[in-house]
C-alpha cells in the first residue's frame, strides 16, 4: 500500500499477510506511517497505490462486512484540529462502517434541523 498527502509520502510499499488468529501490533516512531496504515486497513481511507483485503472482504466495497468481524482499539487517534460537524460525523460514520456516511449524517442533521452545521 501507498499513500501519499500532498509533499509527504505517509505510507511506501507496506506490505502484510496476517494469519487467522494471530494478533498484530503496528509500531514505530512518530510520523512512521502507523495511523494513516491503520485507517487504511479500517477502510477509512483509501490506499493511492495497492489493494486491500480484510477477512476475505475486498475495500473498500466490502468495508461493512469485514468491520463485524475486525477489532480496532487506538489509544490515541490524531484528529484535524478543526473539524465541521458533518465532517466529524462523516469519520466517525466511516469508523463505525456505514456504508454512506455523508449521506446518513446529512439527513441526521436535516431531521434535526440543523443541516447547516
Amino acid at each position: 500500500m501507498r499513500k501519499r498527502f500532498d509533499d509527504t509520502q505517509a505510507v511506501d510499499g507496506v506490505s502484510l499477510a496476517i494469519e487467522p488468529g494471530e494478533r498484530v501490533g503496528i509500531v514505530g516512531p512518530n510520523g512512521a506511517g502507523k495511523t494513516t496504515t491503520l485507517l487504511m486497513l479500517l477502510g477509512a481511507i483509501e490506499p493511492d497505490e495497492g489493494s486491500i483485503e480484510l477477512v476475505g472482504h475486498r475495500l473498500p466495497a466490502g468495508r461493512s462486512a469485514a468491520m463485524a468481524r475486525v477489532g480496532f482499539a487506538a489509544g490515541y487517534l490524531p484528529l484535524p484540529d478543526r473539524l465541521t460537524v458533518i465532517e466529524t460525523l462523516e469519520l466517525f460514520g466511516t469508523l463505525s462502517g456505514l456504508d454512506h456516511p455523508v449521506r446518513t449524517a446529512r439527513e441526521v442533521l436535516g431531521e434535526l434541523g440543523i443541516g447547516h452545521l
